[in-house]
């Protein structure tokens, strides 16, 4: 006779899913790679 678990402890017969693959993702607001893109904002900084 087996044991009864308890609904968290069952094993799972389901396959692990594989993890998504990341994503390089680059940086929409970096105007640093960006030159000019915002034009004046050097002299924002200066102030």
């Amino acid at each position: 006779m087996e044991k009864t678990m308890a609904k968290g402890q069952q094993k799972k017969s389901r396959e692990n899913r594989k993890p998504k693959q990341e994503k390089v993702k680059t940086n929409a607001s970096n105007p640093s790679t960006k030159p000019g893109a915002i034009k004046g904002l050097e002299n924002m900084r200066n102030d």
